[in-house]
């Protein structure tokens, strides 16, 4: 699993979700965030299975309602099933993506656990916990956790109008 998947899904998953005016058709969920950020997301949620270098991998996109540039992707090493994933190197990831402030922050999932409780082909749901570190700062750190209950996504680039 690499960092740049992710990002370019959380990409992918934020432009297709952010063109979807109804949001009639996604899933739920809700996040606290504690640490270097305090705050809460609860939004639209949207899952995707593709290959990446040959590999089934999993992306679970987090959009909040109030800013739908503020995000978290979980990433799943296989098609989602009920478990729990650890995130850790060639197990499960994450990213936070939040857009307020000047800059803005990403933090990368470094510890952790995505658990799912339900995977079928119209629906994932479960819960998380990470901890994440700032991507330009290692000294900044939050811990996340939420719940999700997402449906089916589109992230394929080529169905992304680049003026959303």
């Amino acid at each position: 699993m690499t960092l740049r998947f992710a990002l370019l899904t959380a990409l992918f998953l934020t432009a297709v979700l952010g063109c979807d005016s109804s949001g009639d058709d996604l899933g739920v969920f809700d996040a606290a965030l504690s640490g270097a950020v305090s705050t809460t997301l609860t939004g639209r949620a949207a899952f995707a299975t593709d290959s990446e270098e040959g590999h089934l991998v999993t992306a679970i996109g987090l959009i909040d309602r109030r800013d739908p540039q503020d995000l978290i992707v979980l990433v799943l090493p296989e098609r989602a099933r009920v478990g729990d994933f650890a995130i850790r190197d060639e197990q499960a990831g994450g990213i936070v993506v939040l857009t307020s402030g000047e800059e803005g922050d990403v933090y990368v999932a470094h510890a952790g656990t995505v658990t799912i409780t339900r995977a079928t082909g119209d629906r994932v749901a479960g819960r998380f916990r990470a901890e994440g570190i700032h991507l330009l700062d290692p000294k900044k750190r939050v811990t996340v956790s939420g719940t999700f209950d997402a449906e089916p996504g589109d992230v394929d680039p080529g169905d992304v109008d680049s003026d959303a």
